[in-house]
């Protein structure tokens, strides 16, 4: 962000009325730090950002997470009057913040670390509960990133980036789960093949994880052998 960060009642004063009630409701909620809670617009372009400390949990056996008793983060709203309608990008605002967590959205090196939150987006959860509803759901992050529980579901699939080119897909999400939970502890991680049509033939992708396997047989595995079969066929994966 270029914009100066303000807290000051002047400076608030100018906002539009909803973004005056979601720096108050941030300041107020559980865990925030009143006299951290500022706001800025990127000079650059509209974005509004909204920065905060959040205290998180005391833990009565602490591990080596990376979580510090105190983190800073940003709410990034595509502009003042986005605030209320759409839900804020939730950043971390410390540079050494932790990049090998579970549940982080794919962004590029050198920018800030994005939590996902949701794996639908925050958005659903915005519209019904409001910015309280997302702080909630930053509390239990975390919580969950201390205590590593972001992955006790079995898996963690990839979200779209802005900073990949889209594409729409078919995916197996209960067939996906199933062969993560049937790995869990051995892999950390489900593998499966991702078909790329030309842009002629629709441009789509199909994802199939079960019928593939990663390891077996070794070092002629099924997952491998798809994958050269493809360069072979196409040139690229």
């Amino acid at each position: 962000m270029s914009g100066a960060p303000s807290s000051g009642e002047e400076a608030r004063g100018e906002l539009p009325a909803v973004a005056r009630r979601e720096l108050a409701v941030i300041a107020a909620s559980q865990g925030v730090r009143e006299d951290s809670v500022s706001f800025a617009v990127d000079g650059g372009s509209t974005i509004f950002a909204i920065s905060f400390t959040i205290g998180t949990e005391t833990l009565v056996e602490p591990r080596d997470s990376g979580v510090l008793p105190e983190e800073p983060i940003t709410f990034l709203y595509e502009s003042a009057e986005a605030v209320g309608v759409r839900a804020p990008t939730v950043v971390s605002a410390r540079a050494d913040f932790p990049r090998n967590l579970a549940h982080l959205n794919p962004v590029r090196p050198d920018a800030p670390v994005s939590l996902c939150l949701a794996r639908a987006g925050p958005q659903h959860i915005y519209d019904r509960y409001g910015v309280e509803g997302v702080m909630a759901r930053l509390r239990a992050w975390l919580r969950d990133a201390q205590t590593g529980g972001l992955t006790a579901d079995g898996w963690d699939p990839v979200p779209y980036s802005a900073a990949m080119p889209m594409r729409q897909g078919l995916l197996d999400a209960a067939a996906l789960q199933e062969l993560a939970a049937a790995r869990r502890g051995a892999y950390g991680y489900a593998a499966g093949v991702a078909k790329i049509a030309a842009p002629g033939s629709g441009d789509y992708v199909v994802i199939k994880g079960p019928a593939l396997s990663p390891d077996h047989p070794a070092h002629n595995s099924q997952l491998s052998t798809a994958v050269s079969v493809q360069k072979d066929s196409s040139g690229a994966v």
